[in-house]
């Protein structure tokens, strides 16, 4: 996975949460197993590029520490 692609995903994770809380607030017959769903996609997709351009990040300080 690339540092491009990890960013895409943060990206889209944050957008799904924000865009269902605001749903939530002003929408009323919304079911909560629909935000739960939408909660728990956004925590994975954050979780996996979060920790992914970490890794990408700490890999490239190792490179460039090296040389």
């Amino acid at each position: 996975m690339s540092k491009q692609i990890a960013l895409a995903m943060q990206r889209v994770g944050m957008i799904l949460i924000v865009t269902v809380m605001l749903l939530d607030h002003f929408v009323f017959q919304i079911e909560e197993g629909f935000i739960l769903t939408c909660a728990i996609i956004s925590a994975v997709l954050l979780a996996v590029s979060i920790s992914r351009l970490k890794y990408i990040e700490a890999k490239e300080d190792c490179g460039q520490a090296g040389k």
